[in-house]
């Protein structure tokens, strides 16, 4: 499936705009009467200022690329150092069109020149965009180190600018070159935070991309749950058009993707479950397709709609059909240059003449396969090590931003305790002057000549008195500074942790209470899922406040990095996780990191490890303390109903300093509901006397 979607979107970025009527046109010809009236503007028009416009109109107009080409080059040596906004748009038009005509050493530099040239003038938005259509160069291109390098810098940026559009393109993109090399769980990922951050914002197109990508990553040929899930986010895409109404023709092109993948899953299904009721769904589904092909002129979806029917031949067991319309699709897509499709093709007619018993043929297409396929498995390891070493490569570059973090904070704190000396020391003088000006009042009041000295000294208290002023209020500023620095510091470490969304997604009715004792915090917490198993992980630091909040993000870091690794295991052993990750972490975040527990939540059952933590079990009525610092897994069973309860070791120490049985008072907790949960822990720790972090989550099996 995920091979189908390369084919699609190569159409539909690059040549789906071109594709028809190409052939028939001169060197201005374009089927769009807005560039043909643009078109005789510029021949009538009379000076190079209107003529540079009409050049970027035209370039952002047209869809010819040799059209494209002519008026952006023209456009670009009109330029006459002023427009730099238009000469950035005329640069990324001329990317465009190398992009679509396959020349993508020259769409990589006009892409990149047309970045530089937006991030210099401050536009970000274009910046971020072109950004993205430069990651599509390098990966046509093969430059896959490259092409994750510039889709994460862009993301960051849009992140940066709490731009939510192009955070959503940005995180639609990633999903797309996960997908497109079999990396499953990695594109899930971005999917899932791409159609939260689009529901949070109310967004429906985006919520579109969302569902429509995270459909085709859960297609599977070989799980029916799967396939369900697909069929259920392919709807849920469905709805959205719904709700949008009319929607941007970059986001209608996609209804063919929906329509694929509800096709694809249904006859998966009949195929997993020998059940042919399926082959009616998929049938209706590949009209759809058939019909979105004709209306939008799109020969890949042609393709995938021929595909499925001679799948549905196949499944009946018509061999003579579905080889039939093998051919015929391999010879359109020869036809009208449409790459991508002949490896799917050559494996179905080598199955197809097997079934005949014409095996001759059948192993003459068996070979052709292989011969892709080898081709295909190469370019799936250099994209995976190139996804992993630039992921290691960005997770070093944060540790640098935040050692300079650590080195600015000691710097500010160093001014500030400077200053207060310097503020005490004026104090003490100004004092001390105040007494001498008392003194001489009190001697020469008499005299004309003292009160004049009195005025005097009057005077420069008063200029003291301004300086003072000027000084507490640049202290001020100072301090608001840091706390804002701070509250973006928390911002941070919240998008590094689960957010209680996700939480909520993966363990429904789940209760996630997260106290900071400070702005940020050494407390932690984390969930993903691993196939059908669910993680759930908690930890804190030995201390709070900043150093506490940059070792939580470096071992949730470490975690999430040793899930990835460990991800294809199928027996998923916390122990092993938590070693792996451990190793991962400096000496120094080793030393502070005061306790971690996780739990893997399997059907019926539940293991455990953890360091320096406990977990509690609420199973049958009975309460069960799970000890940490055991070697090894322990393993519960568990069934509907029962409670786990997680919280971390500044919790207990928080506890401990008004309870003297701290674990008797958590267990008495885990009896109780999510918000009885909450209040009893409000009862017990107020706010303003709150010395440690503060982290609970208990969730219901």
């Amino acid at each position: 499936m995920f091979y189908k979607r390369i084919a699609i979107l190569i159409v539909l970025f690059c040549l789906s705009m071109v594709a028809k009527g190409q052939d028939d046109a001169d060197e201005d010809g374009d089927d769009n009467s807005v560039v043909d009236s643009l078109l005789r503007e510029y021949a009538a028009a009379t000076s190079d200022t209107a003529r540079l416009n009409l050049c970027k109109a035209i370039g952002m107009e047209s869809n010819n690329p040799d059209t494209v080409l002519k008026y952006a080059s023209i456009g670009i040596s009109l330029f006459d150092g002023k427009d730099t906004n238009s000469l950035a748009y005329l640069y990324g038009c001329e990317g465009w069109a190398y992009q679509t005509k396959g020349k993508y050493d020259k769409a990589k530099i006009f892409f990149s020149k047309a970045v530089d040239m937006f991030r210099a003038g401050g536009n970000t938005d274009k910046a971020v965009m072109y950004a993205v259509n430069l990651s599509r160069a390098y990966r046509n291109d093969n430059a896959y180190p490259e092409m994750w390098r510039t889709i994460y810098d862009a993301l960051r940026e849009a992140q940066k600018d709490a731009d939510t559009v192009n955070i959503c393109y940005c995180y639609y993109t990633i999903a797309e070159f996960y997908d497109e090399f079999n990396m499953i769980p990695q594109g899930i990922e971005a999917a899932t935070k791409l159609y939260h951050l689009a529901e949070q914002s109310h967004n429906y197109e985006d919520m579109i991309l969302g569902a429509a990508v995270m459909s085709g990553l859960l297609c599977s040929d070989t799980d029916a749950d799967l396939c369900r899930k697909s069929i259920k986010w392919a709807y849920r895409a469905i709805e959205c058009y719904d709700k949008a109404g009319e929607v941007a023709e970059f986001y209608a092109s996609l209804k063919g993707d929906v329509y694929a993948h509800l096709s694809d899953a249904y006859l998966y299904l009949a195929k997993i479950e020998s059940n042919d009721a399926y082959i009616d769904s998929a049938s209706h589904y590949i009209d759809a397709c058939e019909a979105f092909a004709e209306e939008y002129y799109e020969d890949a979806y042609t393709i995938l709609s021929q595909e499925n029917r001679a799948a549905i031949k196949y499944a009946r067991h018509d061999y003579k059909g579905a080889k039939n319309i093998l051919h015929e699709i391999l010879e359109y897509a020869r036809t009208n240059d449409v790459d991508g499709y002949n490896r799917q093709i050559y494996r179905d007619l080598a199955r197809t003449y097997d079934k005949l018993g014409d095996y001759r043929n059948a192993l003459k297409y068996y070979e052709l396969y292989r011969e892709q396929q080898a081709l295909f498995s190469g370019s799936h390891v250099i994209m995976a090590a190139a996804a992993f070493e630039v992921k290691a490569q960005i997770d070093k570059e944060n540790e640098k931003v935040e050692y300079e973090k650590r080195i600015a904070s000691k710097d500010l704190a160093d001014k500030q305790s400077h200053f207060r000396r310097m503020m005490i020391a004026s104090g003490v003088g100004l004092v001390a002057l105040m007494l001498f000006v008392f003194f001489m009042w009190m001697l020469l009041r008499s005299t004309y000549s003292g009160n004049a000295m009195l005025l005097s000294h009057n005077e420069e208290i008063k200029t003291q008195n301004e300086v003072l002023e000027s000084e507490k209020t640049a202290l001020a500023t100072i301090n608001g500074k840091i706390r804002e620095s701070m509250r973006y510091a928390r911002r941070i470490q919240l998008a590094t942790v689960s957010s209680e969304s996700e939480i909520e997604e993966v363990f429904p009715g789940a209760l996630v209470y997260y106290r900071p004792c400070q702005i940020v915090s050494g407390d932690w917490y984390w969930t993903t899922r691993i196939g059908s198993k669910r993680l759930l992980a908690l930890g804190g630091c030995a201390k709070n406040g900043v150093p506490g909040a940059l070792v939580s993000m470096m071992a949730v870091n470490a975690l999430k990095d040793t899930i990835g690794q460990l991800s294809a295991m199928s027996v998923v052993s916390p122990s092993a996780i938590l070693r792996t990750a451990k190793s991962k972490l400096p000496e120094s975040a080793r030393n502070n990191a005061a306790g971690v527990s996780l739990c893997v939540f399997g059907r019926g059952s539940v293991r455990f490890a953890g360091v320096n933590q406990n977990v509690i079990l609420l199973k049958n009525g009975n309460t069960t303390l799970m000890q940490g610092n055991r070697p090894g897994d322990t393993f519960y069973t568990v069934s509907e109903g029962d409670v786990v309860m997680m919280y971390s070791s500044s919790t207990k120490r928080e506890l401990l300093a008004r309870t003297s049985l701290p674990e008797k008072f958590c267990l008495s907790l885990v009896q109780k509901t999510p918000a009885e949960q909450k209040a009893a822990i409000d009862g017990m720790v107020s706010q303003d006397t709150q010395k440690e972090d503060i982290t609970v989550v208990s969730i219901i099996i």
